[in-house]
């Protein structure tokens, strides 16, 4: 009880993180989660570590490009053999069970909560993977006592968050998961494809700004209505002053794929918020506290609703950060209206977008710069040399932390636990297969009792190539038995001729 006070009203207990660098590599802490950031971790990876061969399960057929983007952006420059699955569509354990792999990686575009995304035969055969596991995960502010109870239960040993490393601390304090590691990191980065995206020049494009976006549910705080609050606000501003706009927070206006792109270009600005949440709902009650309060009250509006039950949670996490639709408004040379805010460091105001005034206040100065295609053309050129030079907001980057860490994880486990071999463990589980290796173990214990004509078994014969032989086959059975087949760093323990 006293965590779930703490975390209701945004106190949580002091306790110092484990930096990523300072972790024993041989076991986790007990103080809470290791928490490093996505630079730290692809630091730390080395030429000679081993390549290996990583399960992906992932919605590769999601309509969002942002989240085919980063599917797509593992596979293309991780230095490991990649293999994707999307559990939606292969439903069956024994996609995992009948291939060969080293880690298994848990894509965002997975919620690991629900059966839709990963069926029970899956899950069942990730908890039984003997690997490791990493879980890439956003949306974080919601069903979170849920999603650690489920990371514990699958196993997992790192998780790649797009929280700060502040507000990991803040999220992820419960027992079950301390000692995980964690790495803070974006919710998108570049892409080959955003470095390809055809632009057309900003004076033929058609609107003055264009947008699409919805309000996040009014349980996860005041924070999330900006995402409807600039589309309405440029409306308004649209018919004051005679802006050609396309913006629309409806549902059932959004696109995605190619629409979205087209729309991009045919914007001389697009609008933006930061993403992310002020109000975390650690275990689901502030959920349900709202619901029911619409129950009891159907004509009430967002705001009594947020006075009567949000109120008192508001700014338990506050979450705020740069989005991937930020980064594709940018590489398509479309300038930015947006809230001023931090998103990450990574924009500031007046050098990379124009800052529209919560308020209102400045919305005439705003559209005195809309109109000028000289300033925008070197607004857009700026924002543009930001995020395509920078090494840090690459994808290669982001993968190169994901392929330090699946080395990092491998290598502080057991050598016992590092097989990959979860074929031979379901064989060497079949009661006909141990049979058959018991015989095989029996007959060559009778090899070993065989005397030579000199008297001397062959068993003694230690330097000789059938003892050598005898040596090696006890020890082939062995891996048969255990159901685990040898890495490199255990078949060096075999005996060689």
């Amino acid at each position: 009880m006293r965590h779930q006070d703490a975390r209701r009203s945004g106190v949580m207990p002091e306790s110092e993180p484990v930096r990523y660098e300072d972790r024993a590599m041989d076991g986790a802490t007990a103080h809470g989660p290791i928490i490093g950031t996505v630079d730290e971790a692809a630091a730390l990876l080395r030429p000679t570590d081993p390549r290996l061969r990583i399960l992906m399960l992932a919605d590769d057929a999601h309509p969002a490009d942002a989240v085919r983007d980063h599917i797509r952006s593992i596979k293309q420059h991780s230095r490991h053999r990649v293999t994707v699955v999307n559990p939606i569509c292969y439903r069956k354990g024994w996609v995992i069970g009948s291939l060969d792999y080293d880690v298994i990686l848990i894509h965002y575009s997975i919620c690991i909560l629900f059966d839709y995304y990963l069926p029970a035969a899956i899950a069942a055969a990730v908890q039984g993977f003997p690997g490791p596991k990493i879980q890439i995960i956003q949306d974080e502010c919601r069903w979170v006592d849920r999603m650690t109870r489920r990371m514990a239960g699958l196993g997992i040993d790192a998780v790649f968050s797009s929280l700060t490393p502040e507000n990991i601390r803040r999220t992820y304090h419960h027992e079950h998961v301390a000692g995980l590691r964690f790495v803070s990191g974006l919710p998108g980065y570049i892409s080959n494809r955003l470095r390809e995206v055809d632009t057309p020049p900003l004076a033929g494009r058609p609107f003055d700004l264009v947008y699409r976006g919805r309000p996040l549910p009014i349980w996860l705080g005041r924070f999330g209505q900006e995402k409807a609050g600039i589309g309405l606000q440029a409306v308004r501003m649209a018919e004051h002053y005679g802006l050609n706009v396309d913006c629309d927070t409806r549902e059932e206006a959004r696109v995605y794929g190619a629409k979205w792109n087209d729309l991009l270009t045919r914007g001389r600005a697009a609008l933006a918020t930061e993403g992310g949440a002020t109000v975390f709902d650690f275990d689901g009650t502030i959920e349900e506290s709202v619901n029911e309060y619409r129950r009891r009250h159907p004509r009430a509006g967002d705001d009594e609703i947020w006075d009567a039950v949000v109120r008192p949670h508001e700014g338990n996490v506050v979450h705020k950060t740069i989005t991937p639709r930020v980064f594709e408004a940018i590489m398509c040379r479309t300038a930015l209206v947006m809230y001023p805010g931090d998103y990450r460091g990574v924009l500031q105001p007046w050098e990379h977008y124009i800052p529209l005034e919560r308020d209102g206040s400045n919305e005439a100065k705003v559209v005195k710069w809309l109109k000028d295609d000289s300033y925008l053309a070197q607004l857009t050129e700026r924002a543009y040399r930001r995020v395509a030079d920078d090494p840090a907001l690459q994808f290669a980057n982001y993968v190169q932390a994901l392929d330090s860490v699946a080395n990092r994880v491998l290598a502080e486990r057991e050598p016992s636990s590092m097989g990959r071999g979860t074929l031979w463990t379901r064989l060497a589980g079949f009661p006909s297969v141990r049979d058959c290796l018991s015989g095989v173990e029996c007959r060559l214990s009778d090899l070993e009792n065989v005397h030579t004509p000199s008297g001397k078994a062959f068993s003694d014969f230690k330097g000789s190539r059938i003892g050598r032989r005898i040596k090696q086959a006890h020890a082939i059975l062995a891996i048969l038995f255990s159901g685990r087949i040898p890495t490199s760093s255990t078949r060096s323990e075999t005996p060689k001729e």
